[in-house]
Formats: structure tokens, C-alpha cells, sequence
């Protein structure tokens, strides 16, 4: 039987139905802003407003699609825990770089979602930093027990 990092062996299943929800809800998005912007209803601020608002949707949808895809990869990919731990942390990565790319290009007003979102990008940019200090931290530890194990 194959061995699961998991309690549960079918929260791969689960993780891969959600990211599939979360492209679903993407399209849904991206159709809803290209139906309403041109339907010519919006004043000019309340355009910026409402583009600022589905932008941080369309941003948080791909963050979850990243999220539930890479924990069905590494669900299906990791055979230690070694691995399942190199994995989140390359998922982290991925996110945050998605989050600081998504502020550099949309470049969100300072105000409202904008804050929000660059709070948000910062906490997941702290969690990454931490996560891999961590990550790296523990692979000295079995370095330096594996090479004590060999001089003994």
C-alpha cells in the first residue's frame, strides 16, 4: 500500500476538486468583470473600485488553485515527509511570488482592498521565509546527526 503524509487518503481527491472549483470560479470572474465593465454602468471612481475588487478576486482565485493543486501533487508525489515538506515550501514560494508579482503589475490604490492586499502579500511572504529558514534549519539537524552517526 502506498504510504500518505496524510490522516486522510482521500484529502488528495478533496484538494484536487477545489482547485477545479476555484477555475470554475476564476472563469466565472474574469466573464463577470468583462460583462459589467462593458456594459458601460460604472462611473469612472466606481469603475476603479470595482476592477480594484475583482482583480484581488482573480488574484486570490489563482492563489487557490496553487494552493489545492500543489497539495494534490505533493499528496500524490512525496514518499517521505521530507519531501512533503520541500513541497509546501516550494508551494510557498510560488505563492508569494505570485502575491508580489500581482502588486507590481496591477498595482492596486493604497486604499481599501489595496491595504489588504498588501498585508496579505506581506504575511504570506513572512510565513514563506520562515517556512524555508525552517526547512532548511531541519536539514542541517540530519546533516549533523547522519554525519555523528558515521563517525560513530
Amino acid at each position: 500500500m502506498e504510504k500518505s503524509y496524510y490522516k486522510r487518503p482521500w484529502f488528495k481527491w478533496v484538494s484536487l476538486a477545489l482547485a477545479l472549483l476555484q477555475i470554475l470560479t476564476l472563469k466565472s470572474n474574469i466573464q463577470d468583470y468583462i460583462i459589467n465593465t462593458s456594459a458601460g454602468i460604472f462611473s469612472p471612481p466606481e469603475l476603479q473600485k470595482y476592477a480594484v475588487a475583482k482583480e484581488f478576486g482573480c488574484v486570490m482565485n489563482v492563489l487557490l488553485i496553487t494552493l489545492f493543486l500543489g497539495e494534490f501533487l505533493i499528496s500524490v508525489l512525496a514518499k517521505s515527509s521530507r519531501q512533503q515538506t520541500s513541497g509546501n515550501c516550494t508551494v510557498l514560494i510560488i505563492m508569494a511570488a505570485e502575491l508580489l508579482l500581482s502588486l507590481v503589475i496591477l498595482r492596486p490604490p493604497m486604499v481599501g482592498m489595496g491595504i489588504l492586499w498588501a498585508v496579505f502579500s506581506a504575511l504570506t511572504l513572512l510565513l514563506t521565509i520562515y517556512d524555508v529558514y525552517h526547512f532548511f534549519c531541519e536539514k542541517k539537524k540530519m546533516q549533523a546527526k547522519e554525519n555523528s552517526q558515521q563517525a560513530e
